[in-house]
């Protein structure tokens, strides 16, 4: 019986929640045994919480265990350990060393050469044979480390599929992330993560914004995950999207860390991704998945879950083929946005909107106090009665817009960048108070001041209705029972030419000013 066990695994992300099983296997055969994972400190997130392990081991690889004598110092600290038997999970050479220089009393499982003749029992790893490619006999990784517990320490598996837990301050920090972007949300929710590794294991981004648009068509609302390097990919899509400025879409590309991801990812009625370490992390926390693949190997390697989908390119006979690089790209290219998107309408289920009246805000001088061109936090000041004006609408099923003319950004006082920053901002206010804006819409124009980009006539810019259609189009507004809220006569102006009934608030309390609209509206 083995009392102090060692599992090495320095990989990527998804070869480390891959290895999950091995330790639920372990725990569930020596309960009493002392559980240490060594992993990379920098996705060591991903099992920082995992309940069958005692202990968490981080190396730095790129930072101070990459100095050689470092890495010498971590070696000796692990053979101080004196573990009874240490696990290697990935042939790669620095965690064979430390398995092999452990003074393991075992030491069991895959090395790279010249290191396993340390070791007491050394396995091949099938899926990293390339004779074998997509050979259906090899096992799914995941399974081929039980098969290697279970033939070399004769304990039988339990497997209860990849594994990952956060801790409450994260669920809480997600959940409020989520709802600054979707509020109550009325609608489903599709997960898109449109990055990877490899260049070939990317699916094209004209294909990515052909099924984002059909999806917003459909009543659907899309959140783009990813690191900071998948920063320029999710714009480039959301540049050749037609509804790329949709007010359903929300981009947490760059902004999490592993452990939020996490716990995101599970509030997605679809998670559609490239083979990619968040793939692996929406397995582990049994969100529904729609993978694509290309030059990567989906046998060894896809989605550890029996209702996960799997699309490939059909026809391409060179695939997989585990290059990072290709001429012609031909097994991502030929998958097409329509079996993409049908893949992903069938796992979520129809995402239907209900009609819903609406109230439309003008933004300066009603939610907030006017002080001309208010672009930063800083300047935001609420009106009296704003936060519980809005909360009141959100309890009563409105859909809460607010529609605003901004011309300080033709007149070149600040970007759009800024508006967009403000309104992300206001929202994560009303969050704390359990209230939310469902979409911001604004007019930047001018039609005679400022940067000639900017300078027009636009349908847009209040007293248009341009924005109020917009709104219309984007969600199923019921126009006969909706209002709206300005301090201007053109606000009012805007709203009777969409057939929306407008309200002048000239007063100092924004709050009892609507109960006196409802009033009317309800006469």
């Amino acid at each position: 019986m083995y009392k102090n066990i060692l599992v090495i695994n320095m990989l990527h992300i998804g070869d480390l929640l891959l290895a999950t099983p091995v330790l639920t296997t372990l725990r569930a055969n020596y309960p009493q045994a002392h559980i240490a994972l060594l992993a990379d400190a920098k996705i060591d997130g991903l099992v920082k919480y995992n309940k069958n392990i005692d202990e968490l081991i981080s190396v730095d690889k790129k930072g101070y265990h990459n100095k050689l004598s470092n890495y010498l110092k971590l070696i000796l600290a692990i053979r101080r350990r004196k573990f009874d038997l240490v696990i290697n999970l990935h042939a790669n050479e620095r965690a064979s060393a430390l398995a092999a220089f452990s003074a393991g009393k075992r030491i069991i499982g895959y090395s790279s050469p010249g290191f396993g003749i340390f070791f007491d029992d050394l396995l091949n790893n099938k899926n990293f044979d390339h004779k074998l490619k997509n050979d259906p006999e090899i096992p799914h990784q995941a399974k081929e480390h039980l098969e290697l517990l279970e033939t070399v320490l004769g304990i039988p598996p339990v497997d209860h599929g990849l594994e990952m837990w956060q801790d409450q301050a994260t669920e809480e920090k997600a959940a409020a992330r989520w709802f600054s972007a979707f509020g109550q949300q009325p609608f489903k929710v599709v997960g898109f993560n449109t990055g990877a590794s490899w260049p070939t294991k990317r699916w094209t981004p004209a294909g990515f914004a052909a099924v984002g648009d059909k999806l917003l068509e459909e009543g659907y609302g899309l959140a783009f995950f990813g690191g900071t390097m998948d920063i320029d990919n999710v714009n480039q899509i959301l540049g050749l999207m037609k509804h790329g400025q949709h007010s359903r879409i929300a981009v947490f590309t760059g902004k999490l860390d592993l452990l939020e991801l996490g716990a995101l990812i599970k509030k997605c009625a679809v998670f559609l991704t490239n083979d990619s370490g968040p793939m692996h992390v929406a397995v582990a926390q049994k969100a529904a998945v729609v993978a694509i693949f290309g030059s990567s190997n989906e046998v060894g390697f896809g989605p550890y879950a029996k209702a996960a989908v799997v699309l490939t390119a059909p026809g391409v006979a060179c695939r997989p083929c585990g290059q990072h690089n290709c001429d012609h790209h031909s097994c991502m290219k030929n998958i097409k946005p329509e079996t993409v998107s049908d893949a992903v309408i069938t796992a979520a289920g129809a995402s239907v909107l209900e009609p819903r009246p609406a109230v439309f805000f003008d933004r300066d001088g009603v939610l907030n106090v006017d002080r001309e061109y208010v672009y930063r936090e800083q300047d935001f000041e609420w009106n009296s009665g704003a936060i519980e004006t809005v909360k009141y609408f959100n309890d009563k099923g409105y859909y809460t817009f607010v529609v605003t003319n901004q011309s300080g950004v033709a007149r070149g006082f600040y970007q759009e960048s800024d508006i967009k920053a403000l309104h992300q901002w206001i929202n994560e206010e009303l969050a704390r108070h359990g209230a939310h804006i469902d979409a911001f819409y604004y007019c930047p124009h001018h039609p005679e001041a400022g940067n000639a980009t900017y300078r027009k006539a636009c349908a847009c810019r209040k007293p248009q209705p341009g924005l109020i259609f917009q709104a219309m189009q984007e969600w199923p507004v019921e126009i006969a029972n909706s209002l709206l809220i300005g301090d201007n006569k053109r606000d009012v102006a805007a709203a009777e030419a969409a057939g929306v009934k407008g309200f002048l608030f000239d007063g100092d309390n924004i709050y009892e000013a609507t109960q006196k609209y409802i009033r009317i509206m309800g006469e």
